[in-house]
């Protein structure tokens, strides 16, 4: 008897998963990619930080991921009934916080503001975000822009990037609000453009955590987000998180 208490304590200790009985769950990409965080291999299947940090995650775990590509939408609508129960590069939204569960930051992005050199020969003064409410914006369909506080007009007709910057080189805006990290990885990768872009700070906000939800629906979610943290806090203590990007991507200047 003393054994099987031995036994029960060390597989507490040892693999918490097992012992609360996850085995497998489904986790939902957006198809909107996310390079150098989101991105399909030669044989189509996900890769990038963030796919590799959770792989990692519950691999350790002993936690199957059946991971699959959907719409942004799809991903949350599903998430609120579980039949996803995993939903990665998500940033935070207190409606989404009434269905899921949000784990510690998984990494966090530099927001910019992208401009058409030609039409901004100077570097424009938007510092503020009185300044910025004087431009057109171009944002993304399903896309959190909570940081605005609503002070500032986002045109989110663009379902995806590419889509966004087709409408700033279109001359349908004046900035796209994106992520600096996502365009230094296409810049390195060679990406030509046909028109000469640069970037200014966000004024509303200069970085963007990046959270995994987790169903509310899902029996375990408290605790799957618990176990989720702890490998968070595996990674950044040891500084592979850091190790990661730089694989991928310089990280960069402060």
């Amino acid at each position: 008897m003393f054994r099987l208490f031995l036994a029960a304590i060390t597989l507490l200790l040892i693999k918490p998963a097992l012992a609360i009985g996850i085995s497998e769950i489904t986790v939902c990409w957006e198809e909107g990619l996310k390079p150098p965080y989101l991105m399909l291999n030669e044989q189509q299947k996900v890769t990038g930080i963030a796919v590799d940090m959770l792989n990692e995650i519950l691999e350790h775990e002993k936690i199957k991921a059946i991971n699959v590509l959907r719409p942004w939408k799809r991903c949350l609508e599903q998430i609120k009934t579980n039949e996803v129960t995993l939903v990665p590069n998500a940033s935070f939204n207190e409606e989404r916080a009434q269905f899921s569960h949000y784990t510690k930051p998984l990494y966090e992005t530099h927001l910019v503001l992208f401009y058409r050199k030609d039409v901004f020969p100077e570097q424009p003064q938007v510092k503020t975000m009185e300044s910025l409410s004087k431009y057109r914006v171009i944002g993304i369909n399903g896309f959190n822009y909570q940081r605005y506080q609503k002070k500032i007009m986002i045109d989110t007709g663009a379902l995806d990037r590419k889509a966004q910057f087709a409408m700033l080189v279109a001359g349908r805006g004046d900035f796209a609000a994106e992520q600096l990290e996502v365009h230094q990885y296409l810049d390195k990768q060679n990406k030509p453009r046909s028109l000469a872009l640069d970037y200014i700070p966000d004024p509303a906000q200069g970085t963007q955590p990046f959270y995994i939800l987790v169903s509310k629906a899902f029996l375990q979610g408290n605790e799957l987000a618990s176990l989720i943290d702890k490998g968070i806090d595996r990674w950044k203590a040891k500084g592979l998180d850091k190790k990661l990007v730089e694989k991928y991507l310089a990280l960069p200047e402060e």
